[in-house]
């Protein structure tokens, strides 16, 4: 099946409009949109290609006025071609194939003036006669009965109407939608002018008569984007039947207090459930369907309530017009308002419409193949300067090393003399992470100067969001030093590579033990649960405190006590290991640690 639409957009050169527009045809799934009077020329369209995926077969007119486009998704674009389109931005022609059937397809425009009206559907006439299979959809200025005329403005049989008739009767084309609506009365053309009402149907689909089983709906609906309504019609000529496609979480569902909850009670009445303790993976599986199947009901009986919204204020719009229609007196302002809400209604369809949008690329678009991943980087490896000569003519591969030695050759930037040593500390580095140690403020601007460069040479930055400094001893910076540095100044401790240092050794200690032992324990906690050996316990347990243990040990060393209630050995023997010390013979040198 493919949704066909017919638009008259009075112009869409704004790209804001148009980007709402294209979320609305991705949202309601049109895989065939016939525009009118677009106002494009080539220059605008080869600027807008990449915010549409699928072909743009395109008509412009010559002053800039007119114009037709035919938009074709993704899905049917090997399934249609575009045969002709004229040089007025007036008539396009497309086949669209599906089934061993050809469906010509033809989206036309036509002119205002009643003499060049008469003309074009000469043209038309001219041009389908030999065409089967024949639907002629789009803005014809022409309307086919009383009942499509309301307010002030009237049929008129007159030669553009019989033009259109004769076009009918040549190519057993009939009106489908008044054929089905035979005394409904609905405008797809609306204008407030005067503070007066006019409104009428002249955007309409002509089809074949042999095409009518293959039409399984038609209906407007009423749009803020243009004075003219969407024509939608919904063509199956397949009878092969389609899954349900893959579900995604609608996240906006997260927002409402009403699912959470529900959610909350559904995880909480699972939990008493034997599978929890007996079979885990089977239990969480079953969570996970009671949360899908709960939230695709809700997500249903939200559709449905946005729509029964939106429809009423469809028919209210609909209402007011057939009263206008009728001679009766209307609120023009009512209808203003009317319309202001629809146009909100289509402003959160386009939201709903870019996170569906967002979920179909996650899962059909580029996957990061371990093929696209090393091409990627065997290209920035080959971009890259691998190698450089320093001033003793030696070959230089480590990327840090120029930073390293321009700020050492520096003269005007001093670094600090290490006690009992004759060595200098002044820049240490690991990865991507730099560590200066500077004796006086005076070297902070070279430090800035000599990142400047090597920003200049290399690309990198200065992450000044990350960055830090610590005065120490007796050294301080002024408010204006401050702000002139533009970084971050820590008062008492920074992080280093994971590890609280500064001038307060207890309040460093209590910030580098204590958050990794709650942490030790919760993680080995678990471990507990999966009813392992002592050597079995034992391996995740010294692994994960060796580990945590040396890092530490390097800067800090072990205290006796994390806090005044509970001791560190036993926290680890009793709660990790969960055993007695006998267990622990094979590790020497943690009971020795211990003892500490």
């Amino acid at each position: 099946m493919v949704v066909i639409c017919s638009l008259n957009c009075n112009g869409m050169r704004n790209v804001v409009n148009l980007q709402r527009f294209l979320s609305i045809v991705q949202d309601r799934k049109f895989g065939i949109v016939l525009l009118q009077e677009t106002f494009w020329d080539d220059g605008f369209i080869q600027s807008i290609k990449h915010m549409y995926e699928g072909d743009i077969y395109y008509s412009n007119g010559t002053d800039g006025r007119q114009g037709g486009a035919v938009l074709v998704s993704k899905y049917y674009k090997d399934k249609i071609k575009c045969i002709y389109k004229d040089k007025q931005g007036r008539f396009i022609h497309v086949t669209y194939h599906e089934n061993d059937t050809l469906v010509n397809l033809v989206s036309l425009y036509a002119p205002n003036v009643v003499s060049d009206r008469c003309n074009f559907f000469d043209f038309v006439i001219d041009y389908t006669k030999d065409l089967d299979n024949l639907i002629i959809g789009g803005d014809f200025n022409t309307s086919l009965s009383v009942l499509d005329r309301g307010s002030k403005t009237c049929h008129m049989n007159d030669e553009p109407y019989r033009k259109l008739t004769k076009l009918m009767n040549d190519n057993n084309l009939y009106d489908i939608w008044r054929a089905r609506n035979p005394d409904c009365r609905i405008f797809s053309w609306k204008r407030i002018s005067e503070g007066k009402l006019q409104q009428s149907r002249i955007d309409y689909f002509l089809i074949s008569r042999n095409m009518s089983s293959f039409v399984q709906s038609l209906y407007y609906n009423v749009t803020s984007m243009s004075d003219h309504s969407f024509v939608i019609m919904n063509l199956n000529c397949t009878c092969i039947e389609r899954g349900p496609g893959l579900w995604v979480l609608n996240n906006t569902l997260l927002f409402n207090e009403e699912y959470v909850q529900r959610v909350k009670d559904i995880i909480s009445q699972e939990k008493e459930s034997e599978l929890f303790h007996r079979d885990f993976l089977v239990w969480w599986d079953n969570l996970k369907y009671r949360i899908k199947r709960y939230s695709q009901i809700l997500s249903s009986d939200l559709a449905k309530q946005n729509k029964r919204e939106y429809y009423k204020l469809e028919r209210q719009i609909n209402n007011i017009c057939s009263k206008a229609a009728s001679g009766m007196v209307i609120d023009i302002a009512k209808l203003e308002n009317l319309k202001l809400e629809l146009s909100n209604f289509e402003i959160e369809k386009c939201k709903g419409a870019v996170l569906r949008a967002k979920a179909i690329w996650a899962v059909e678009s580029d996957k990061n193949t371990k093929y696209f991943l090393n091409l990627e980087k065997y290209k920035q490896e080959s971009n890259a300067i691998k190698e450089l000569l320093n001033e003793n003519g030696d070959t230089v591969s480590d990327t840090e090393e120029p930073l390293h030695c321009k700020i050492v050759q520096n003269v005007n930037i001093k670094g600090i003399n290490i006690p009992n040593s004759n060595k200098i500390g002044l820049i240490y580095q690991h990865a991507d992470d730099t560590t200066l140690s500077l004796c006086n403020k005076e070297s902070i601007p070279e430090v800035f100067k000599e990142f400047d460069l090597y920003g200049k040479a290399t690309g990198a930055k200065i992450n000044r969001q990350k960055s830090e400094i610590l005065c120490l001893g007796t050294g301080n910076l002024s408010v204006v030093e401050k702000d002139h540095i533009g970084l971050k100044v820590c008062e008492d401790y920074f992080q280093l590579l994971g590890v609280f240092i500064g001038k307060n050794r207890k309040m460093c200690d209590e910030m580098n033990w204590k958050n990794k032992i709650v942490k030790i324990k919760s993680l080995l906690n678990i471990w507990l649960l999966r009813r392992l050996t002592i050597h079995g316990r034992k391996h995740p347990s010294d692994f994960k405190f060796r580990t945590t243990r040396h890092t530490n040990i390097n800067f800090n060393s072990l205290p006796i006590k994390v806090d005044t209630t509970e001791p560190f050995g036993p926290v680890v023997l009793n709660n990790i290991l969960d055993a007695n010390y006998s267990h622990l013979e094979t590790s020497k040198t943690d009971s020795k640690l211990f003892e500490r």
